[in-house]
């Protein structure tokens, strides 16, 4: 390539800068939350390749490769609509629930996605003891709404700013956490060194627009329709490279005869997750979380 100004090179953007929380497996950890300030969207994720269907409880599911990740997208879609049928989402108003329900499949369904500020103890190694006094403030990026229940069930019973959080992570390949509430004393409460490192925690807490990149990539509509249309560009070129590689000369001319077209399924699966009641996820954002402080 020419010489070029250095100031027309494109770059990837990074994306959000934040610690993201994290438990390995077999692994444990203690957190505490600082803030009530939860984070929900629709979030889509983009492949580069179709899924392969597999069966799971008695049904077809897709299944994408992880190689064939291509981004996660905020969903443009009215949030009630989207909430009340995933599978169909909001063709109307988000480009990429149209393209989920046409053409390749490509995008999968809208799947709801929480991020949360958590501040993390410095443990030891599967235990929920304490190593030292460092705390450090960490996101928390989920797609699964059973992550709220043990919050919301130990908040009912006592301010958030008296109680720590054990998790635990299992064997599993999803890394399936086990959560706790200490319900006792936090353990910063018990140390002046401790408290004062976790009141600088609660007062650097990272910011909603933080939270919300930590969900996926926010997009105008000509944005998403734009990537969308990149995205199946990429497809097609790659599919047709494929073909070539595939077909013989008889073959592809036998394919034209017959007109040559290939039917490619794509409706979204049936079977979402239940609904959670937005109730359950108001209690989150007005009753459960007011105004937290250490020491209160």
């Amino acid at each position: 390539m020419a010489l070029v100004d250095l100031t027309s090179v494109e770059v990837k953007e990074s994306g959000p800068n934040y610690d993201k929380f994290d438990v390995e497996k077999n692994d444990k950890a203690r957190i505490h939350i600082p803030s009530g300030k939860v984070v929900q969207e629709h979030v889509h994720v983009f492949h580069r390749e179709e899924p392969t269907m597999i069966e799971r409880n008695g049904r077809k599911v897709p299944q994408w490769s992880r190689e064939s990740f291509a981004g996660t997208f905020i969903c443009l879609g009215d949030f009630e609509t989207v909430l009340a049928s995933p599978s169909y989402g909001d063709p109307t108003n988000c480009p990429a629930c149209k393209a989920m329900n046409s053409g390749a499949r490509l995008i999968e369904r809208p799947k709801r996605t929480f991020a949360l500020n958590v501040v993390r103890y410095a443990t030891q190694k599967r235990s929920t003891d304490l190593r030292n006094k460092n705390v450090e403030n960490q996101v928390w990026r989920h797609a699964d709404v059973r992550k709220i229940e043990p919050i919301l069930q130990a908040a009912r019973e006592k301010p958030l700013n008296e109680i720590d959080f054990l998790i635990e992570a299992d064997n599993s390949d999803w890394k399936k956490y086990q959560i706790q509430p200490s319900l006792g004393e936090p353990a910063f409460k018990k140390d002046s060194a401790l408290e004062a490192n976790m009141q600088n925690a609660y007062e650097n807490q990272f910011s909603e627009e933080v939270l919300t990149d930590a969900c996926g990539r926010s997009l105008t509509t000509e944005a998403l329709a734009a990537e969308i249309h990149r995205l199946e560009a990429e497809y097609r070129i790659e599919s047709e490279q494929e073909t070539t590689d595939v077909y013989t000369t008889e073959e592809t001319s036998a394919l034209s005869t017959t007109g040559g077209s290939v039917d490619i399924e794509s409706k979204t699966t049936a079977g979402d997750l239940p609904v959670v009641p937005t109730t359950d996820l108001d209690d989150i954002n007005d009753a459960l979380f007011e105004g937290i402080n250490p020491g209160e």
